[in-house]
């Protein structure tokens, strides 16, 4: 996929138009002319192999305020704002012995959504980097909240004066690490990154009462969010000619800096407790012999949180001793084993066995009247499959594959799934290819382990609907035309269908379809213009069953269609070039009842239209750029407005225009 020129690339719009991007053969043939010039001057070849440092300078407008528009990028004010970004390197002459570099590209520098990175090194020997991140996350705007002390990890209720308060977060990530390669098999590579989240979030709280008896007073209020993650990796790697392998080791540790609890007129809720991740990895791949290859990877893992417990009116007791922390530790294992064969000039076979284990060596814990379930699973996957070329432009392929899942304190203990798959595939003309694929699966299993599950006593006719019995067909076709000569049009497209048929499950999910189709058309009518529309289409279906004295049944219906179409046109070739890209996404989602009174449908419209132009000086190394974006967004959701707990009475839909204005320039 080709990033549109103007003010798409490497600026803070990310109007990207996307398009498939055909080389004539012809250029081919440019390329030797350009050889041919190079080899006869010197200075010029000189010129094209040394880097140019390049500086964006500019300016942009928004039209008017949206915490919606500004979610990610940070635009959500009205007014003007810096387009600055910057890309500067530097490497040793193309004949100097040793070839020394350095890069520091900056994007977005005059936002909250800005991100900068320097590498440096010698190559083919050793390298280096620091790189840093930052992105806002908008999630409500003037939300009417009843708590003082907002931005705190202390909170008290106060009915009598509610309040309007923005509800959102910002996050940054700074890394720094290296690479060494030694007589070019061995390569040793390190790094560590910390990422910090600042901000708030909405939380359900009960303060007072006691829920035994239902006397809860409840509320949604602001949770700080406050809390760094730490992360480090170390990786040997060694490439042979016929054996490649490594081995790594990733640790991370999550801290809150303003402890793991927060309060509520008094009352304590616990925060994401503080915890500790390691792991061991070995990697390695072993060519036996040609068309025949084994590759493989181990995964050992080790979780640990030990934070205290929140103190609440109820007792945390173990063996009929208090506790005051969990002490939980919980240890992974991940074991892949991968092989190929060819067995003839036409056929192939591949298998693959996959291992994992999640041991939740926790204790149990009596909260109260309630247990504590240390969740822990095993699941083994085995798989087969090969392919066949049929004729020269025909190939069909073929497998089975077989998951078993078991778990400790889940709903359904054991689950096993069973799926076969086919495929047909033929080139119909050197440009034209298509085929069809289909497969069936079928999941069965144990009943419900009441003594094991958190439930005690759901019927067996209900149960979530990943570890329900089910039959799956799924049946799909694609298609790819690709001419080898300009002006084309080329185009790809897929369709597939899944239904799911819980047979069964006579309480939730009983049915499901699913049907999807997409497809993307270029046209080249000119070497100097380039068109291009993009289609996609997703349609799910639900039928579900209920009851609680009286049985219902509905249907749910989920429907999204994603549709555009742009270009980009040189109309002075290396000086002047335009381009445009028109984006509609549609989604609505209802629920309807044959018993009972329809819930309101939800709907959701995005459209946007961005426009853009390049205009190269030819005797200066200055670019300007243009562009123009204009954004739809509207919704309907009965669940937001001033009839919910926490009232949103500004709605999120908006109409926004952008623009930026900027100079590119290159010394």
């Amino acid at each position: 996929m080709k990033i549109a020129k103007g003010v798409s690339r490497g600026s803070v719009l990310g109007m990207a138009a996307t398009v498939g991007c055909i080389v004539p053969l012809a250029a081919s043939h440019a390329f030797v002319d350009l050889a041919e010039v190079v080899e006869r001057d010197e200075e010029l070849w000189e010129r094209l192999s040394e880097p140019h440092h390049e500086v964006t300078l500019g300016i942009g407008y928004v039209s008017e305020d949206s915490f919606m528009f500004g979610r990610f990028n940070g635009l959500e004010e009205q007014g003007l704002f810096l387009d600055l970004g910057l890309d500067l390197h530097s490497r040793s002459s193309y004949d100097a012995d040793e070839m020394y570099f350095w890069r520091l590209r900056g994007r977005n520098l005059g936002l909250e959504s800005r991100s900068a990175r320097f590498e440096a090194g010698r190559q083919g020997h050793f390298s280096g980097f620091l790189d840093f991140r930052q992105m806002p996350h908008n999630q409500w705007e003037d939300v009417q909240i009843v708590h003082r002390g907002a931005r705190t990890p202390d909170l008290e209720v106060d009915t009598d004066n509610p309040r309007e308060f923005d509800i959102k977060q910002r996050r940054k990530r700074g890394a720094v690490g290296g690479t060494y390669l030694h007589e070019g098999r061995w390569r040793l590579s390190t790094d560590f990154n910390r990422e910090t989240r600042e901000g708030t979030r909405l939380r359900g709280l009960t303060a007072g009462g006691s829920p035994a008896v239902g006397n809860i007073a409840s509320s949604i209020g602001p949770e700080l969010v406050d809390y760094y993650t730490d992360q480090y990796n170390l990786r040997l790697d060694y490439m042979g000619d016929r054996f490649q392998g490594g081995a790594a080791y990733h640790y991370s540790a999550f801290s809150q800096d303003q402890g793991s609890v927060m309060t509520v007129d008094g009352d304590t809720f616990a925060l994401e407790p503080e915890n500790t991740f390691h792991r061991l990895s070995f990697t390695g791949g072993y060519t036996v012999a040609a068309g025949t290859r084994v590759s493989g990877d181990l995964h050992l893992g080790r979780m640990l949180q030990d934070d205290r417990f929140a103190e609440t009116a109820t007792d945390v007791t173990r063996n009929g001793r208090p506790r005051s922390d969990i002490d939980g530790e919980i240890a992974t294992t991940a074991f892949n084993l991968r092989g190929s064969h060819r067995l003839t000039d036409r056929a192939r076979l591949r298998a693959a066995f996959r291992y994992d284990d999640r041991n939740n060596r926790t204790d149990t814990f009596q909260v109260g009247p309630r247990e504590t379930k240390p969740l822990s699973y095993r699941r083994i996957n085995y798989s087969l499959d090969g392919d066949y070329r049929l004729t020269r432009r025909a190939r069909v392929s073929a497998g089975v594959e077989r998951d078993e899942r078991d778990r400790d304190f889940g709903d359904r203990r054991e689950t096993v799934e069973n799926t076969f798959h086919t495929q047909f595939r033929t080139t119909f003309t050197p440009a034209l290819s298509g085929g069809l694929r289909a497969a069936f699966s079928r999941q069965n299993g144990t009943t419900y382990d009441l003594e094991r599950s958190r439930r005690q006593t759901e019927p067996e006719g209900l149960r979530n609907y990943d570890h329900a019995d089910r039959d799956r067909f799924e049946v799909g076709v694609f298609a790819t035309y690709t001419p080898l000569a300009m002006p084309t049009i080329s185009f790809s497209g897929r369709v597939n269908y899944m239904e799911d048929d819980y047979d069964r499950s006579d309480l939730g999910r009983t049915d499901a379809e699913r049907f999807t189709a997409s497809g993307e058309v270029s046209w080249l009518p000119t070497e100097r213009l380039s068109l291009y529309a993009f289609l996609g289409w997703d349609v799910n279906e639900i039928d579900l069953a209920g009851g609680n004295g009286e049985p219902w049944t509905a249907e749910q219906r989920i429907e999204v269609l994603t549709t555009g179409i742009g270009g980009e046109w040189a109309v002075r070739p290396d000086q002047l070039d335009l381009g445009f890209e028109v984006v509609r996404v549609e989604s609505r989602s209802r629920m309807e009842f044959f018993d009972a009174a329809n819930h309101p449908t939800l709907e959701s419209d995005y459209f946007e239209l961005s426009l853009y132009g390049e205009y190269h000086m030819m005797d200066q190394d200055l670019t300007l750029r243009a562009g123009y974006m204009f954004q739809h967004f509207s919704e309907d959701d009965w669940s937001l407005g001033e009839s919910v707990v926490i009232a949103n009475p500004d709605e999120r839909d908006y109409n926004v225009h952008l623009f930026v204005v900027s100079g590119v320039y290159r010394f």
